[in-house]
């Protein structure tokens, strides 16, 4: 889902969407947990990134059989073991595929720099990815840059 990201002026940002409104959501040890069920993912070859950082990468099978890839630096980092998020209503809980380099639905609350995301509102939407150009990449496009937006 493309989001805007509130109080990071003319930014979108790219988040999957992995709870919906009343899910309870947790990572532990880097896994993920929709409501108490662990989310399955198969180590597969490793990422190297351009700055040449080697980065453990992952198939994750969400309910419903959807598969993706994920990037984790190691499964200790500070947004790798949380607390239970439960989606309020009307949101949606958005993580990063670079699950150890990504703001996202796991950093709650207001103000900072940069700003947390926290829980996705519909009104925060531009729309939904329907095909990417590289896997994993690390940029942020401003809205000016995307037709229909401003």
């Amino acid at each position: 889902m493309v989001v805007k990201w509130v109080g990071k002026k003319d930014v979108v940002v790219i988040k999957r969407v992995v709870g919906l409104p009343g899910d309870q959501i947790q990572l532990t040890n880097g896994v993920l947990y929709i409501n108490g069920e662990p989310v399955e993912r198969e180590k597969i070859e490793d990422f190297v990134d351009p700055s040449g950082e080697r980065l453990t990468q992952y198939v994750e099978t969400l309910p419903g059989g959807s598969q993706h890839r994920i990037l984790e630096r190691s499964d200790n980092g500070p947004l790798d073991n949380t607390g239970v998020y439960v989606v309020p209503a009307d949101h949606w809980f958005g993580l990063g595929d670079n699950r150890d380099n990504s703001m996202d639905s796991r950093v709650l609350g207001s103000g900072g720099d940069p700003p947390p995301i926290g829980y996705i509102p519909p009104e925060r939407t531009v729309g939904r990815i329907v095909y990417r150009l590289r896997p994993n990449a690390a940029w942020l496009v401003p809205p000016s840059s995307v037709p229909g937006l401003s």
